[in-house]
């Protein structure tokens, strides 16, 4: 299975060439169904390293150039997400992204961000906070949707009910998923707790 990993590194974390970063640092990185993997990370280029505005630059070293993370998570992905994070990551201009960077609107964390939203794990459209490592707790809040849910998991949450099981038997993924954003989407006024009901 394809995997992309959010990483972020605070402030202070040691590079590979002995210096540590300024102010950390967030990128991704995407896993082939093989096993290799690949780095994505904006900064300002060679030339400006440490400029809180300059041309900027995807590096593709960062899993190799950053000695430790502050956090990091994995989420399995689908091969067309996989195919648009990559696409993104070799040239973000394609997708609207300004090679410019800014500390303030266009720095690693927009850039990271905005690959999610490319690929539907950021359907907010979230920008992310100015620190790497504020952006934290948001990490950790993703979830691939382009994934079924547990049912057993959304009975005991109290979110479907059990007849999901009976009444989907002879129903694809697909068509379950696409049932369930359904009827959630018209339930979300109904008191809690929410029950959803399949209907074929």
């Amino acid at each position: 299975m394809q995997t992309v990993t959010i990483n972020i590194a605070g402030r202070g974390t040691p590079l590979a060439d002995g210096t540590t970063s300024y102010r950390g640092h967030m990128w991704y990185s995407l896993t082939d169904i093989s096993g290799s993997a690949k780095s994505y990370g904006f900064a300002p280029d060679e030339q400006h390293h440490g400029s809180p505005f300059a041309p900027g630059k995807v590096y593709t070293s960062d899993n190799t150039n950053y000695q430790s993370r502050e956090y990091s998570k994995t989420i399995e992905i689908t091969q067309a997400q996989y195919e648009v994070m990559r696409n993104f990551g070799d040239r973000p201009q394609d997708f609207g992204f300004s090679t410019s960077y800014s500390v303030l609107n266009n720095s690693c964390i927009d850039f990271t961000w905005k690959a999610l939203e490319k690929a539907g794990l950021n359907t907010s459209g979230f920008q992310g906070h100015i620190w790497p490592t504020r952006n934290i707790d948001d990490v950790k809040n993703i979830v691939n949707t382009r994934f079924g849910v547990d049912p057993q998991l959304a009975i005991a949450l109290g979110l479907i009910d059990a007849r999901i099981l009976r009444d989907a038997s002879d129903m694809s993924i697909d068509d379950i998923i696409t049932d369930l954003q359904k009827s959630f989407n018209q339930a979300q006024t109904v008191t809690s707790p929410i029950i959803l009901y399949l209907r074929r």
